[in-house]
């Protein structure tokens, strides 16, 4: 007879179907993140092509977008496991994580629009780092909110411990 090893065996646990995926591994605020950087990559797009002037228009979408990111974090969160308590942060986190690709788009694109315009492109880089940070604060307050708003209305789990395999 040869050994035989149930998944409750290996894993210490009853689940069925083996280990957990590279997606289900990622911090729930990173999956949050990666998916919502495709639409803040296209908003930055637009305001860099229309030289900021979208920005009017695209703000007010952009700040649900920053809600959305923390809701889904906190919808995440909630199905791996962590308290209610603990949504705010991860959406925090998820606002954070989110700010970084369209803040390294709009340095690299002010840098280069900076080099073709002869300096003229380098006053979006002045921009970026005084909004940068305004920003990044606006993007994980809106984060923690949209976090807190999921576990507030969805009947999240206010277990006391995290379990990644629940």
């Amino acid at each position: 007879m040869g050994d035989y090893f149930s998944d409750r065996d290996f894993y210490g646990d009853d689940r069925i179907g083996g280990a957990m995926g590279f997606w289900e591994r990622l911090h729930p605020s990173i999956r949050s993140a990666l998916i919502l950087w495709a639409f803040l990559i296209g908003i930055a797009v637009i305001n860099a092509l229309t030289g900021g002037t979208s920005v009017v228009f695209c703000y007010p979408v952009q700040l649900l977008l920053y809600m959305a990111n923390g809701a889904l974090a906190g919808y995440f969160a909630s199905g791996s496991g962590y308290r209610t308590a603990d949504l705010p942060r991860i959406g925090a986190i998820a606002g954070f994580v989110a700010w970084i690709l369209p803040a390294l788009f709009y340095l690299v694109f002010g840098l280069i629009l900076g080099l073709v315009t002869v300096g003229i492109g380098f006053l979006g880089v002045a921009a970026w780092l005084i909004c940068g940070p305004v920003d990044l604060a606006i993007q994980a307050t809106c984060g923690a909110l949209g976090a807190w708003l999921y576990g507030r209305f969805s009947g999240a789990s206010t277990g006391d411990t995290y379990d990644p395999y629940h």
